[in-house]
């Protein structure tokens, strides 16, 4: 069933972004947009005698691509990767608590053509991003060699990229696999572990023995 199947007042080709369980009544959710938009809520004011309903308030051309608990670990910051090969590691200490139907603030400075690929908490001493190219290059980027920043600021780059762009950005604390897209039509598995770690001002590696380009990337975590 597609979501405007299940729910009448879904528009016609939106897909679902996360899927919690109903009725959470402590902490507060965490809303991230393309736009590099932030919005912090309380769980209570989804509590909602409704199918369907508001969950933000979004600027014309966004849209959502992460919904999360707010993690309450003080190193817990946001991690954003743009497409054109930016990161910063935001620091929440400053996101204010906000209604159901805020817009939110701002989370990273975007240049002009620029849109965030992927975004997620992290923890700001622990793990890496692994990031694919469009140019079939790959790295890993320990999240700790980069250091937290408040919010709305431009940050580093994540890859010195050249006639490129970010294809796939994610979180690795533990090893999992990737399923890759071939330019054939053919999926194939590599593991978090295949990619090197790589410095910032790298634009990655090739990996060993693969002569084909990803079209998508997609984590296997579970």
């Amino acid at each position: 069933y597609t979501l405007s199947e299940l729910f009448e007042d879904a528009e016609k080709g939106e897909r679902p972004v996360a899927v919690f369980r109903d009725g959470i009544t402590e902490g507060d959710v965490l809303f991230i947009t393309e736009r590099g938009m932030l919005k912090k809520t309380a769980w209570t004011e989804y509590i909602v005698p409704k199918n369907c309903f508001q969950a933000i308030r979004l600027n014309e051309g966004d849209k959502v691509l992460a919904v999360q608990s707010d993690a309450r670990d003080e190193d817990a910051t946001v991690f954003f990767v743009t497409k054109k090969g930016m990161c910063l590691n935001a620091k929440k200490d400053d996101i204010p608590l906000q209604g159901r139907v805020a817009g939110g603030v701002k989370g990273i400075n975007l240049n002009d053509g620029d849109g965030v690929i992927w975004a997620s908490q992290v923890d700001c001493e622990e793990g890496e991003v692994v990031t694919a190219f469009t140019d079939g290059r790959y790295k890993r980027v320990i999240v700790g060699t980069i250091a937290p920043l408040p919010r709305y600021r431009k940050g580093v780059q994540i890859a010195s990229l050249k006639n490129a762009e970010v294809l796939f950005a994610e979180y690795v604390t533990v090893p999992y696999a990737l399923a890759v897209l071939k330019e054939d039509g053919v999926f194939t598995e590599i593991t978090t572990e295949d990619i090197p770690i790589d410095a910032t001002n790298t634009r990655g590696r090739t990996l060993k023995g693969v002569k084909w380009t990803a079209k998508e990337v997609y984590a296997l975590k579970y």
